[in-house]
């Protein structure tokens, strides 16, 4: 029977176990998608940043453009201007030449009727006009000194040399204003915490440019990227808790101490494991005592504790008695009470049955023990730690809490059963096992069910006889009596 009901356990749980693969796998592509989903973020924030910096230097070109176009009609009016004044002035200088030869002729001919002689006639000769000094101004409109010089004396009869210096109007253009702009303003708030986003800052226009050689505004705005950092925050751990309780009275055991995690990441963020975040030393080295009664060496700890015994159709007549024989004995050692020790027995067959809920009574443990059933029906540990956080949730929240599961075989459903387990470590609970006969070949398979260190919390044997109940409360309790003060401690990792 048990041997049929482990071939259907293990394709249940097989099946469970794909169920909920397949559920991690789903959260993963969750994740996976949510990640997607900031990256693409990310990107389409960058993307802003380029369109806005591109925007803004097609801007600026168009601006340049506009100029240059401006400046070109400018050049064409003015070439056409010069080009107009220059024609005007060959016309006026070919008349001047004209009137010219016209007055020297008319002055030959008066000279002949008045009987002189032409030739002696000598108009006066001066250089070309040259300018002295610059313009009295760059532009609106200033007078520069224009001077001559004699190169020879007019006679009486010929033309005199008039004016030798005048002033002349110079850089009569419009002056240029150019641009003046104030400065920058601070950058504006960014518009995303974090994934990358797009701050702005501005300057005004404080003198607008005139004129054609007046300097052109400068760009009036920009923008930058800023908090570029992920979105994702790594969790805060916690202040390193107190040491824990020993795991054993006596004999060397160990204590923990852990960080919790006051912050949890999120958005992607890392945070370190359990195990990452715990540490353990070496406590309660003394040894045992070998001899006495019960009466000087008892648990003094404010302790529940729950014995399941795995009473499948593989446990063998003889070993029941043995487990019976095993709880009875520890009863006195564990000293039960309504303010220490209280202990809960469940026997596990396919479905568990509750032999007694948490109690300080030692009679009624006694009779639940005496109780346990024979041999028959399936191991199904799933149940029976279900079971045994039932029975827990009754017990006392100031207590230390214990499960003990008492087995010579390993459960047909593996994935169901150490899930259920988790679900008690999780809740502070502490797992013990001890795995008699072929069993304790198979430590890797009990691994689930143990709390760490498991070397403190799985007893293997290869028979039950070599338990007894002193070394069975030394195993699980932290706070012996009768036990000289434990020494100092040795750190350890």
């Amino acid at each position: 029977g048990d041997a049929i009901g482990g071939v259907d356990g293990n394709l249940n749980d097989a099946a469970t176990e794909l169920e909920y693969h397949a559920g991690e796998a789903g959260r993963r592509c969750t994740e996976g998608f949510a990640a997607m989903n900031r990256e693409a973020s990310r990107m389409y924030n960058r993307r802003e940043v380029v369109s806005a910096k591109l925007k803004q230097l097609v801007s600026t070109q168009r601006l340049a453009v506009q100029a240059q176009l401006a400046r070109q009609k400018g050049l064409k009016r003015i070439t056409g201007r010069r080009e107009s004044l220059k024609q005007q002035c060959r016309e006026d200088l070919e008349g001047y030449k004209r009137r010219l030869t016209q007055y020297k002729r008319a002055r030959v001919a008066a000279a002949r009727r008045e009987g002189k002689e032409p030739m002696n006639i000598i108009d006066c000769a001066t250089i070309t006009w040259t300018q002295m000094g610059v313009c009295t101004k760059k532009c609106g409109g200033g007078t520069a000194k224009f001077v001559r010089r004699k190169i020879s004396e007019a006679t009486p009869d010929g033309a005199q040399c008039g004016v030798m210096e005048l002033e002349r109007p110079c850089n009569r253009f419009q002056c240029p204003t150019h641009c003046e702009v104030s400065a920058w303003s601070g950058w504006e708030p960014c518009n995303k915490p974090c994934g990358g986003g797009v701050q702005l800052r501005h300057r005004n226009v404080t003198t607008a440019p005139k004129g054609s050689r007046g300097t052109k505004c400068p760009v009036l705005s920009e923008t930058q990227q800023c908090n570029v950092g992920a979105c994702e925050t790594n969790c805060v751990l916690a202040p390193w808790t107190d040491w824990g309780k020993c795991t054993r009275a006596c004999g060397g055991g160990h204590q923990m101490r852990f960080r919790n995690v006051s912050t949890p990441a999120k958005d992607g963020g890392i945070c370190p494991d359990a195990k990452d975040r715990t540490e353990w030393r070496e406590c309660n080295a003394r040894e045992c005592p070998s001899g006495g009664a019960a009466s000087d060496f008892t648990c003094g700890e404010k302790l529940d504790i729950v014995f399941l015994v795995d009473v499948s159709g593989s446990l063998a007549a003889e070993d029941l008695g043995k487990v019976r024989k095993l709880l009875a004995d520890s009863l006195a050692w564990f000293s039960l009470s309504p303010s220490t020790v209280q202990m809960a027995v469940g026997a596990s067959a396919g479905e568990t049955k509750v032999l007694t809920e948490l109690t300080g009574d030692e009679d009624e443990v006694k009779r639940a023990v005496d109780n346990i059933p024979g041999p028959g029906g399936t191991t199904h540990w799933g149940n029976a730690y279900t079971t045994a956080r039932a029975m827990l949730a009754k017990g006392r929240p100031e207590a230390a809490s214990v499960v003990v599961m008492i087995t010579d075989g390993s459960p047909n459903r593996r994935f169901v059963p150490s899930k259920a387990a988790e679900a008690l470590k999780e809740q502070g609970v502490r797992l013990g096992v001890i795995a008699h006969g072929e069993l304790r070949y198979l430590k890797f398979r009990l691994q689930p069910f143990t709390s760490d260190p498991e070397d403190d919390n799985l007893i293997s044997l290869t028979d039950l006889s070599a338990l007894n109940g002193k070394g069975l409360m030394a195993s699980f309790c932290s706070e012996p009596l009768g036990l000289p003060a434990p020494g100092s401690s040795t750190s350890l990792r």
